[in-house]
């Protein structure tokens, strides 16, 4: 029989779901790259991901740094989009 029995019995569930959650926030911070004609290479975003997310550290919420950053609340879409393949 087929389960995830391992995962949720073992204490791996949580950091599994840690690394999804990560995952999801990558995905929407490269989604405002992604978004630019120079893409990750694109200067007046990449000064501010240094400024909102690099120098302010664990200095303020984490939250905080990434709305910051993208200007906006965080949105799974860009995860979702990339899981289904889109």
């Amino acid at each position: 029989m087929n389960t995830f029995k391992h995962i949720f019995s073992s204490g791996y569930d949580a950091t599994y779901y840690q690394y999804l959650w990560g995952s999801a926030l990558a995905a929407d911070l490269a989604s405002v790259f992604e978004a630019r004609p120079d893409g990750f290479m694109d200067r007046e975003v990449g000064m501010r991901y240094r400024h909102e997310i690099l120098e302010v550290g664990g200095s303020r919420d984490a939250m905080q740094s990434v709305e910051g950053f993208l200007g906006r609340p965080f949105d799974e879409g860009a995860y979702l989009k990339r899981v289904a393949g889109d």
